[in-house]
């Protein structure tokens, strides 16, 4: 599991890097290129900023830079129906430049994706090299992942029922001063013969 997480995240790597070579983007007057990567939920503590605004993606073109949004997290989990954190906060998807997520968080499936406009996806398809992207999943993975994105499309109620979940959660961890938490083991006594 550590080396699917490790492989990933090399992945992902080689993808920016390669953004930053290839992908047309405005540079600055000493030549550097433009990419802001961000991510909205912290995968350690699960932390959600308080406000992502329909403004901060419209920053990107007007400081000419492009965004790029790690929904690892956040999709399947926040926004009325497990969109993500442009859901949640009503921003257009529009105005983010490529949007990226994991398969393995909620849709019980290994792989990722990316979405973007037509120019940031026909441009990815036709210059990306093809060591970058030559390892395709096998059938059942896309199969398993589009099946659970149906599921959440039809039963939107799952989205709220995993978030009065995690209120729970939160709650009962709210009393915990540590974050050890210790699991008391009911049915270990030992038999008497």
């Amino acid at each position: 599991m550590a080396l699917i997480t490790t492989m990933r995240v090399l992945l992902l790597h080689l993808v920016l890097l390669w953004l930053l070579v290839t992908w047309p983007i405005v540079t600055t007057p000493s030549g550097a290129k433009l990419l802001t990567v961000t991510t909205k939920v912290s995968q350690l503590l699960g932390d959600i900023p308080q406000q992502f605004s329909r403004d901060q993606p419209t920053e990107g073109e007007k400081y000419r830079f492009r965004v790029l949004l790690d929904e690892n997290n956040s999709f399947g989990v926040l926004g009325n129906s497990g969109k993500g954190i442009t859901e949640l906060y009503g921003v257009p998807i529009e105005k983010v430049d490529i949007i990226t997520a994991a398969m393995g968080h909620s849709l019980a499936a290994e792989g990722g994706f990316y979405v973007g406009s037509i120019r940031v996806t026909a441009h990815q398809r036709l210059s990306t090299s093809g060591y970058v992207f030559s390892t395709s999943l096998p059938p059942y993975l896309p199969t398993a992942a589009i099946t659970a994105i149906d599921v959440l499309e039809e039963n939107p109620e799952l989205i709220m029922k995993l978030n009065k979940n995690i209120d729970v959660l939160c709650e009962g961890l709210f009393y915990f001063h540590s974050l050890l938490i210790y699991i008391r083991v009911l049915g270990t006594r030992r038999r008497e013969s």
